[in-house]
């Protein structure tokens, strides 16, 4: 790779897709909601009831879906519901995530995408539902949540510290980390020539390279980038795009939102849509394209939301 260092080889075989329901034909989230056709999902084992909880607590009692290794879904989440006053926004969301997968969350503004991705992070507690870590329960457990990198759309970093202040501080804060660190982005965003900046002065891309910075340092599991490329020079965005061609390439599970649908066409492997709170489909790149035709995650996308008119 041309601009990291990289320096862990051990890589960790992708593993099968999540599936929406137990039909072949992907279904809404709830009747009356027009139905995303003609795509097909992979069939659940004969079985398993539709609708039914998820429960996740070994290996053995994980359902198995088509194309799935032994290895059981990393991140569950079944029947997740958040409301605020009466708009409900998120409506009954079930989805599976596995590790190797990198999981591109699509939809228009206000489809709950940034709430979800709360959720998984603990910042918004969901008033149903519940969300799975490696079978462990998220809710109130937040020593799981040392597991997962965020990097938000914009970060809030403070004002008055240096970079470098900043970096060492949360070093310090997090020094029983047990993964070691990670400084391939540090190193390949040079970050040593504004360490000595104050964070105020900084460019939006440049808050960017740090956030970008923070979320990759700790080696996590799962990383949760939203709108990652925002701000970035053409340079600096590839360099980070490259980073999470490898994490994704070390087993790592990867959720990214971005409305440069090109960039997550790169990354991608699986797809989740949302709208208006429902999750209309869950689905692979590779069957995206091949059940619309198309080549492209623009035009495929575009494709669908036609079929679903």
């Amino acid at each position: 790779m041309n601009h990291l260092n990289h320096h862990k080889d051990t890589l960790l075989q992708p593993v099968g897709l999540g599936v929406l329901s137990s039909s072949n034909t992907l279904q809404t989230v709830e009747q009356g909601h027009p139905q995303v056709a003609p795509l097909q999902a992979p069939a659940l084992e004969q079985g398993h009831p539709q609708g039914a909880p998820v429960q996740a607590p070994n290996s053995e009692q994980i359902p198995r879906f088509a194309g799935m290794t032994t290895t059981p879904h990393m991140l569950i989440t079944d029947s997740l519901v958040k409301q605020f006053g009466r708009l409900r926004v998120l409506d009954n969301i079930s989805v599976q995530m596995a590790r190797g997968q990198a999981v591109s969350l699509i939809g228009p503004n206000g489809s709950g995408k940034t709430t979800f991705l709360k959720c998984l992070l603990g910042l918004v507690l969901p008033d149903n539902g519940q969300i799975t870590f490696d079978g462990e329960s998220m809710l109130n457990n937040p020593a799981l949540r040392s597991r997962i990198g965020y990097m938000p759309q914009i970060s809030r970093l403070p004002e008055n510290m240096r970079v470098g202040q900043l970096f060492d501080m949360i070093r310090d804060l997090r020094k029983g980390n047990a993964n070691g660190y990670d400084d391939d982005l540090i190193k390949a965003f040079d970050v040593a020539a504004f360490s000595n900046k104050n964070l105020r002065t900084l460019s939006g891309g440049t808050r960017q390279k740090v956030g970008a910075c923070l979320a990759f340092m700790f080696d996590p599991e799962v990383l949760i980038l939203d709108e990652p490329t925002a701000g970035l020079d053409p340079v600096s965005a590839e360099i980070l795009k490259e980073k999470v061609l490898v994490e994704k390439q070390k087993g790592k599970l990867i959720l990214l939102t971005s409305h440069i649908l090109s960039d997550l066409d790169e990354l991608s492997t699986h797809v989740m849509y949302l709208n208006e709170g429902r999750m209309l489909f869950f689905q692979s790149m590779e069957d995206l394209k091949a059940q619309t035709g198309e080549t492209k995650l623009t035009r495929a996308i575009a494709n669908i939301m036609k079929q679903s008119l």
